[in-house]
């Protein structure tokens, strides 16, 4: 979380310094040469790294953490005379983006509220919920506590039972299949975060208690075989549900019904085979992708099949996998930079870039009735991002929700028939989808234009008619070290070689701090003797693309 939210105040222009177990800048010296300290380690450790900073928080700063759990930490960091605003992002690292919540204590925010908006909503567009610190350890003691400690023990009942997995999930409903798929993709994290979860708040026993003992009048109604009281039991808690059962319902059957395709029961469009020679590119149709592909062909002269892929990694894995001939995905959007999954997939996968194209993106509000109130969004977190003036000016209340792409949020809402809500996405796709355009040009720049790439397998013959002006390769170091970027920039200079654009990425572990993907002018060959100094000097180069 860290080190996801230090590259997003990097590239929104802030001068980030970071203290770790093993970096030579220690914490006290990252607070005497910062205006704004924010905390985030494991919950455990978290009072103590706020002791030790303590006397260096002076009154013109601003401390905050990213803890789970919210009177802890601002207790200790009241001690100091900081601005003291407490942060629980409601996301991990892979699911980043404009749309997620982040719940907020402002317990002494003293004149920072005005810019943790501007940072956070305005160029993030991220949601605050704003709470007491309180409020927040309740509230959680029942989202994160609860709800994961149920799952915990679901987990630990089938190890008693004796069952594996695989013997269950053939004799299983889909709804059941999904809870074991749940429970075990908590139990696939790490326990010591979710231990603390568990243990850090004081509020957490009450509601588990609470639990347990739900639990044991239900076992004694079934024990007893008592299906009049079962029913008493059961409509008691569907009626505190209300409404939002009957929402839960028409949800779940959709999030069933795409989760059954993966075992190849009633394919979707897009989840048809996929022939060697066709073209893997984000479906469904009439998405920014779907449009991309056609100016590709024509200006490649392509006349292969379209393959309607799930998402951006799953074209790099058809890609990569010889199953589609070639694919087409976004790399980069004027407004918000490069788009991550496309950079890790060129460093994750064996394949290349050999072409591509910019295509204008214009954005609209669309509603499957125009008199509607809208009170959610649905979209492609990109579509979020360069909408967010927009929204947050026109619809800052309303609940914003990621779909795979801006053409499967309309299929979403009309499939689910959903009221009160509107999707961003392309005139073309409102059209083909029968929505009524609410407004026209939402974006926050009309120069908006995204960067497709068509990428195809390393060792794959099929290419086009292109003469490369440009080069891009993708490096790591074993270790951050002071000046080994500079060294690698450097060999470009002494060759006179001109940088098109470079990007960092927080990397994966086990491979130093970043990734960094570097755009130069000229070939491979014409850099030969730059790249062969600059093998010497990282982990790993790879070359993904003359185009």
């Amino acid at each position: 979380m860290g080190s996801v939210f230090a590259d997003f105040f990097t590239k929104n222009g802030y001068e980030v310094l970071i203290s770790d177990i093993n970096t030579k800048l220690t914490a006290a010296d990252l607070v005497k040469q910062s205006d704004i300290i924010i905390i985030s380690v494991p919950i455990n450790k978290t009072a103590d790294v706020i002791k030790k900073i303590i006397p260096g928080l002076g009154a013109s700063k601003l401390v905050m953490d990213f803890t789970s759990v919210k009177e802890m930490p601002i207790h200790e960091m009241m001690k100091s005379k900081a601005a003291v605003i407490g942060l629980h992002p409601m996301f991990n690292d892979t699911t980043f983006g404009p749309g997620q919540k982040i719940l907020i204590c402002p317990k002494r925010p003293k004149h920072w509220m005005p810019w943790v908006h501007e940072i956070f909503v305005g160029e993030g567009g991220f949601i605050l919920h704003e709470m007491s610190e309180s409020d927040h350890d309740k509230l959680m003691s029942i989202v994160q506590c609860m709800v994961h400690f149920a799952e915990f023990a679901f987990g630990k009942a089938l190890q008693e039972r004796g069952l594996k997995v695989e013997e269950i999930l053939p004799f299983s409903s889909p709804a059941s299949a999904l809870k074991i798929e749940i429970a075990s993709r908590l139990l696939s994290q790490d326990a010591n975060l979710y231990g603390n979860i568990q243990i850090a708040s004081d509020y957490n026993m009450e509601v588990i208690d609470t639990f347990i003992e739900c639990s044991k009048e239900l076992a004694n109604i079934v024990r007893r075989k008592d299906l009049q009281e079962f029913e008493k039991y059961f409509n008691e808690a569907a009626r505190f549900l209300g409404s939002y059962k009957d929402k839960a319902q028409k949800e779940s059957d959709w999030i069933i019904l795409n989760w059954l395709g993966k075992f190849d029961k009633k394919p979707t469009i897009e989840q048809k085979k996929c022939s060697t020679g066709d073209i893997a590119i984000l479906g469904p149709e009439k998405s920014y992708s779907h449009f991309a592909a056609g100016e590709i062909s024509k200006k490649f002269h392509l006349k292969n099949s379209m393959h309607l892929a799930l998402s951006i990694e799953d074209v790099f894995d058809l890609v990569a996998s010889k199953k589609a001939v070639a694919g087409i995905v976004p790399i980069e959007n004027i407004l918000e930079g490069t788009i991550r999954e496309a950079i890790d997939g060129l460093f994750r996968n064996n394949v290349k870039i050999i072409g591509e194209i910019k295509v204008p993106i214009h954005h609209c509000l669309c509603a499957p009735d125009k008199n509607t109130k809208i009170t959610a969004i649905y979209s492609h977190p990109q579509g979020f991002k360069q909408s967010s003036k927009f929204i947050k000016k026109h619809y800052k209340r309303a609940e914003l929700n990621f779909k795979p792409s801006t053409s499967s949020a309309f299929e979403y809402v009309k499939k689910l028939r959903l009221s009160d809500v509107a999707v961003i996405g392309s005139e073309d796709a409102a059209k083909n989808y029968g929505f009524k355009i609410i407004a026209k040009n939402i974006e926050n720049d009309h120069r908006n234009n995204t960067n497709f790439v068509l990428i195809t397998h390393h060792n794959s013959k099929f290419n086009v008619k292109n003469t490369p002006k440009k080069t891009a390769i993708i490096f790591h170091f074993d270790k951050d070290s002071s000046g080994s970027l500079y060294q690698v920039l450097g060999e470009f200079a002494k060759e006179h070689i001109s940088l098109t654009k470079i990007e960092s990425r927080p990397a994966e572990h086990n491979l130093g701090d970043y990734v960094f993907l570097v755009e130069f002018a000229g070939t491979v060959s014409q850099a030969k003797k730059a790249l062969s100094a600059i093998k010497k000097k990282v982990a790993k180069l790879k070359v993904v693309g003359e185009y």
